[in-house]
């Protein structure tokens, strides 16, 4: 008998049945390979777990708390992003109007994608046929996405979009959607 059998330490105890793997139980009758089946099963899929099983869930358990964890931090700790329309930054696209003959005709910009009303309806009237469909393409993306925008409109200090109509310049997805 081997010295850590005497001491008490035998695997076989750590078993919940474990009275029926001891030496002249039901289990024992059936050979060593009917008790080691038994005491290592816990998968799932009732086969026995290798050991590698075993530490290729542990990891994945452990990389998945650790990303959680890692989530939870950057949800709380970057900055909020809030849209202004007084400085035409992180604002979420509102109604869209294409015209037949003409493309992209103009925009509403919002605080909130959830608003009714938001902006003046801003015009694209300056942009050629290939840039209003660049812009279609980054406004209609922004939309679907719920993606924050910055706009430069003419108006003299670039925005305006609260008080006016005014001819877009440029249009551009935020860097924090």
């Amino acid at each position: 008998m081997s010295a850590s059998h005497k001491a008490g330490n035998d695997v076989r105890t750590a078993h919940p049945d474990h009275d029926r793997y001891k030496p002249g139980g039901a289990a024992t009758q059936g050979g060593a390979f009917i008790w080691a089946a038994k005491v290592f099963a816990g998968s799932p899929h009732g086969y026995p777990q290798t050991y590698l099983e075993r530490t290729d869930m542990i990891g994945r358990s452990t990389l998945w708390r650790r990303t959680a964890m890692a989530a939870a931090c950057a949800i709380f700790v970057a900055p909020v992003c809030h849209a202004d329309l007084a400085s035409c930054q992180n604002l979420y696209v509102g109604r869209i109007w294409v015209q037949q003959g003409f493309g992209l005709r103009a925009v509403v910009f919002l605080n909130d994608p959830s608003d009714s009303g938001g902006s003046w309806w801003q015009y694209f009237d300056n942009f050629s046929a290939d840039e209003r469909k660049s812009a279609l393409a980054v406004l209609t993306a922004a939309k679907l996405a719920q993606h924050r925008v910055n706009v430069e409109t003419s108006a003299p200090d670039q925005c305006g979009i609260l008080t006016s109509t005014y001819f877009v310049s440029s249009v551009y997805l935020a860097t924090n959607p």
